[in-house]
């Protein structure tokens, strides 16, 4: 089933949405509840008290499955099929667009260097595994 407008693989388009906000929950989890969270202690005058945060769980989900739709719709307008290296070509340079994105907070939020190191660590594999994963699922 196609979409009448774009053209999309629509069951397959759902799936990589899916599968891509699976493994964007995983690398969320390890990033920021692992791997970041010393860093966030430090500076936890920054951040919201940990328990207010949940109030904010549905506009972090919506996020997430907005920002996974919106690359997922450009990775089909480019779409070749040609395997997993077109996965890899797509999420090189969405991973470095979203490091830089991320990583730019360091220039006015007084957070440490690491910090945004381990954002823009976490923008990049975000990008490149999404991209990875869309190769993987979307068939035209």
């Amino acid at each position: 089933m196609h979409c009448p407008c774009t053209n999309i693989n629509i069951p397959r388009f759902v799936a990589m949405v899916v599968a891509g906000y699976i493994f964007l929950f995983g690398l969320d989890f390890i990033v920021h509840h692992k791997l970041l969270m010393d860093l966030y202690t430090q500076t936890a005058d920054l951040w919201r008290p940990e328990e207010s945060m949940m109030d904010f769980m549905a506009l972090m989900i919506t996020r997430n499955i907005v920002l996974i739709g919106i690359l997922g719709y450009i990775f089909t307008r480019n779409f070749e099929g040609k395997g997993i290296g077109e996965g890899v070509r797509f999420g090189i340079p969405f991973g470095a667009l979203l490091a830089l994105m991320m990583a730019s907070s360091y220039i006015w939020m007084p957070i440490p260097l690491e910090l945004a190191l381990g954002w823009a660590a976490s923008g990049f594999t975000m990008g490149l595994g999404l991209g990875i994963i869309f190769s993987l699922i979307y068939k035209k």
